[in-house]
C-alpha cells in the first residue's frame, strides 16, 4: 500500500507542476545539478552528460507542486483552527 501510495502522490505532483507550468530559473537549475554532484561525488559536467535539462526542470517543478500544495494546506489548516478559536 505505501509504494502504491507514493506512487499516486507522485502522479497527482507531476500532474499539479503540468498545469501550474512553473517557471524553472537558470540559477535554480545549475544549483540543483550543483547538488547532485555533490551528493554523488560526481563532476559537474559528468552530471550534466547523464542528467538532462528537461529532467532537471522536471524533478524541480515537482518539487514546487509540492510546495505549493503543503504551504496551502497548512495555510488552510491554520485557518480553519482560527475560525474554529473564534467561533468557541
Amino acid at each position: 500500500p505505501t509504494a502504491e501510495k507514493e506512487v499516486k502522490s507522485d502522479l497527482a505532483f507531476e500532474f499539479i507542476a503540468k498545469e501550474e507550468r512553473f517557471e524553472i530559473a537558470e540559477d535554480k537549475i545549475e544549483a540543483e545539478y550543483d547538488r547532485i554532484a555533490k551528493e554523488y561525488s560526481m563532476e559537474l559536467d559528468a552530471v550534466k552528460k547523464a542528467v538532462s535539462v528537461d529532467s532537471v526542470k522536471t524533478g524541480l517543478s515537482i518539487e514546487a507542486a509540492k510546495e505549493l500544495v503543503y504551504s496551502t494546506a497548512v495555510s488552510e489548516e491554520k485557518s480553519e483552527n482560527a475560525e474554529e478559536a473564534a467561533e468557541e
